[in-house]
């Protein structure tokens, strides 16, 4: 995986966790955690994690 790629991944894992962590499963959408870890693509969970 490119280094990039690599900051990515771990800045969306990052902004997950403390969203998760703050609101719930069912409190969170992956647009909220695109946005937070500041990607402009929507689809960038997808591409990063299936």
């Amino acid at each position: 995986m490119a280094p990039v790629a690599h900051a990515t991944r771990a800045r969306l894992l990052d902004e997950a966790e403390r969203l998760l962590a703050r609101r719930g499963i069912e409190g969170v959408t992956t647009r909220e955690i695109v946005e937070a870890a500041e990607q402009r693509n929507a689809s960038a969970v997808s591409y990063h994690f299936g």
